[in-house]
């Protein structure tokens, strides 16, 4: 039962990043206290990179001067297909082409993403019913302060191999948010913050199940959607309206045209 919370929190996972808007966002016309885009891309657009490495130059827009984070993670997301060729040896005729689409597979970098001036703060784990296995994904840290106003920050990843070999679509998860005192209290004691739903309580017994040697604080950057929980203050209390100090978008790779694919051919003959 515990692998299928899991699965629920894949999808929750999922559900928080793609909520995120496309479009600008102006601090003062949200609820997030800190946001970010990028200074030479925009947010909406995979990037075109092909080589080992890429440099993110991030504008981050911040209510508040005090110290903050940026914390990332990264995926594979194959998509794999079918393109069965049927070949009619009698009728002397073109090839009838069909596609079949098949469960999409994802897959951590592990520990073999190198991200100038990070460290690694976290250990998310997801179980993949459909094919029968778990993986692990680095939560990818940096400690960093903030004015209010416009701040930009730039760093390096570095790949273990050319981008353009590898297969599918690569994905970042990232996300900046407050990292002052008031905050690490609340992460550490996050019990005292929030009341955890019985879903949570099933992820945080096998997190440090998992990982017992890690800290309160370690659990909650593994779990993007309590990270977001906590850091949202209400302005009253039990209402729903209130200020975000963690904000998320992605950093999508591999998407251009004839971006290599997962796809396998097979000739049936008549």
């Amino acid at each position: 039962m515990k692998w299928d919370f899991l699965i629920i929190f894949n999808a929750l996972i999922c559900g928080l990043f793609c909520s995120c808007s496309f479009e600008a966002i102006d601090p003062n016309r949200t609820p997030f206290e800190i946001i970010f885009d990028f200074a030479d891309r925009p947010l909406w657009e995979s990037w075109p990179d092909k080589d080992s490495e890429i440099n993110v130059n991030m504008i981050i827009r911040s209510q508040f001067s005090d110290d903050a984070f940026i914390a990332l993670w990264a995926e594979k997301l194959y998509s794999p297909y079918t393109v069965y060729h049927v070949l009619d040896t009698t009728a002397n005729e073109p090839a009838m082409d069909s596609i079949v689409y098949h469960p999409s597979i994802c897959e951590s970098f592990k520990d073999s993403l190198n991200v100038d001036g990070f460290f690694i703060r976290a250990y998310m784990q997801f179980y993949y019913s459909y094919v029968g296995i778990s993986d692990e994904y680095p939560i990818y840290f940096k400690k960093i302060s903030v004015k209010k106003g416009k701040n930009k920050e730039h760093f390096k990843i570095v790949f273990p191999r050319n981008l353009s070999s590898i297969l599918g679509q690569v994905k970042f998860h990232l996300g900046v948010g407050r990292f002052n005192d008031e905050m690490k209290k609340r992460f550490e004691n996050f019990s005292e913050v929030i009341e955890l739903s019985e879903q949570d309580n099933v992820y945080k017994n096998l997190y440090f199940e998992t990982y017992p040697d890690s800290s309160n604080t370690s659990f909650v950057f593994s779990n993007y959607p309590l990270l977001s929980e906590i850091s949202f203050f209400p302005e009253v209390s039990g209402n729903f309206i209130g200020r975000y100090y963690f904000y998320t978008n992605f950093i999508k790779l591999n998407g251009y045209p004839h971006a290599p694919e997962m796809r396998f051919d097979e000739y049936i003959y008549k």
